[in-house]
Order: structure tokens, then C-alpha cells, then sequence
């Protein structure tokens, strides 16, 4: 395949008076990014177009319905170096929800994981605690 028929993703360049539509990340700034497989991002690109700062990543997927595109995760939170990089919240596609601390894309820190609770019918269960790399460690609380 040439480089000319890989697929792009939409840029919507939000920072300016005018917004500025691109098929790639092109510049440093806040934009609104569309990519390929339906997934979208809406956050801040620095000099290296790289994810810095606040912002949301949505994981899109298939759906019930043929044809149908819908949100399977979706993140909310800061960015470090293109990672999910400090205070966030994570939605998984099972619906657990993760509040807290993260470090280099993974749970690190203190933060509250809520299970979902629609399989069970009732209340959630909840852990609030320390988290390292991913995993619950050390003090907490179920």
C-alpha cells in the first residue's frame, strides 16, 4: 500500500477563531481528532505532536446493531508525553470505572475502582486504595 492510500485521521484545530481542519496532527495546539477506526480525541498536541495536558480519549467498537459504531471506553484526564499521565478517570468497556491517580497509561497511586454492578443487580462493590502499576497494592479499602 502507498503512503497515499493510508487512511488519515480528521484534525479540527479548535484554537483559533477560524477552526483549521487538516487530515493529520500538523501543529502544536488544541484539537478535536477523528482517527480511522472511529476513535476520537479532544485535547492539547505540543511542538512534538505529542498529547500533553487535559483531555478525553474515546475507544469506539461495533455494536449490537450491524454497521453500528459505539463508545466501548473512554478516558477523561491529563497527558504526559502522549500517556495517560496523572489524575484521571477511565471507563472500561465492561462499565467498571477507575478514579485517580495514573502513571505511563497505568493505574499508579490512590484512586477508587467501582465494579459494575448491572451483572449483579445491585450495588457496587468499591476498592479505594493505593494502586502500582496497574494492580492494587498495599493500603486500602473494599
Amino acid at each position: 500500500m502507498a503512503d497515499d492510500d493510508a487512511p488519515q485521521c480528521k484534525v479540527v484545530y479548535t484554537d483559533r477563531e477560524e477552526p483549521e481542519e487538516t487530515n493529520w496532527i500538523s501543529r502544536a495546539g488544541t484539537a478535536e481528532v477523528t482517527y480511522p477506526n472511529g476513535c476520537t480525541f479532544k485535547g492539547t498536541f505540543d511542538s512534538e505532536k505529542v498529547k500533553q495536558g487535559p483531555g478525553v480519549y474515546v475507544w469506539m467498537g461495533p455494536g449490537a446493531e450491524e454497521e453500528e459504531v459505539v463508545e466501548k471506553a473512554r478516558y477523561e484526564g491529563e497527558y504526559k508525553n502522549g500517556m495517560r499521565h496523572g489524575v484521571g478517570m477511565f471507563v472500561y468497556p465492561n462499565k467498571d470505572v477507575y478514579e485517580g491517580e495514573f502513571s505511563e497509561n497505568k493505574m499508579h497511586g490512590e484512586g477508587t475502582y467501582t465494579y459494575n454492578s448491572t451483572a449483579k443487580g445491585g450495588n457496587p462493590d468499591i476498592y479505594s486504595g493505593s494502586f502500582v502499576d496497574g494492580k492494587k497494592s498495599g493500603q486500602g479499602r473494599y
